[in-house]
């Protein structure tokens, strides 16, 4: 994936489709598209999270050492109201999931 002036191109057809009035060569390497003024996607390593969370990807950002893909922790669960119109809690499936979990 590559970054260019807030936009991100995640391959080279639509880097491509983006600079259809520039004439560019048949093969494009990184080293190339870095000197047209994009920088190559670098990905954080991933957070550590809880078995009840997930990690997901989370916004693109410039930092003075490059573009970085970020992580996001999410919870897995939220409350759900049921059709029957009771709840079932984060925690009730929380619990649910990690008995499972435990089962296996």
């Amino acid at each position: 994936m590559w970054y260019k002036e807030g936009k991100i191109f995640n391959d080279i057809k639509s880097i491509r489709k983006n600079m259809e009035k520039t004439s560019l060569p048949r093969a494009l390497s990184d080293e190339f598209l870095e000197t047209l003024g994009f920088d190559k996607i670098q990905y954080d390593v991933q957070p550590e999270h809880a078995n009840v969370q997930r990690v997901v990807e989370g916004p693109v950002e410039e930092r003075e050492t490059g573009v970085f893909r970020a992580w996001l922790v999410e919870d897995m669960f939220q409350d759900i109201i049921q059709e029957d119109g009771s709840t079932l809690t984060k925690l009730e499936q929380e619990a649910n999931y990690l008995q499972g979990l435990e089962g296996e």
